[in-house]
């Protein structure tokens, strides 16, 4: 069965997990029926659950290396035709992890597109 994990002191829910009767819970916490509206962030009174007023903030994600190989391709391409100069636009570091990206994924021609943003590189 489901079950709350409530924090004594305020009564916030701090995880929803699944236990066996031999839990215990932490020092300062007790468990409660898991309901409908039982999530984290929410609160535990009277024996209702509250759900959170405020939406959690989604995981911030790394980008893959196909997304970043993309964006630093754009950021070249957006450099170089901007100013049509010879100057990379790169760092030595993003070139350094540009190279490192592209040996990853292989040299892959999926990773170099030859029309990015439609301009041709």
């Amino acid at each position: 069965m489901k079950k709350a994990l409530v924090r004594s002191s305020d009564n916030s829910v701090v995880n929803v997990i699944k236990v066996g009767d031999s839990y215990q819970p932490p020092e300062g916490h007790y468990l409660a029926d898991a309901g409908l509206n039982a999530e984290p962030g929410g609160t535990y009174t009277g024996g209702r659950f509250q759900r959170n007023q405020t939406p959690r903030e989604p995981p911030i994600r790394k980008k893959g290396p196909q997304a970043r190989y993309t964006e630093l391709i754009e950021k070249r391409v957006d450099g170089v035709m901007a100013a049509l100069s010879v100057d990379d636009p790169l760092t030595d570091e993003e070139k350094e992890e540009l190279d490192t990206i592209k040996e990853k994924l292989g040299g892959s021609s999926v990773a170099q597109p030859s029309l990015l943003k439609g301009k041709l590189i």
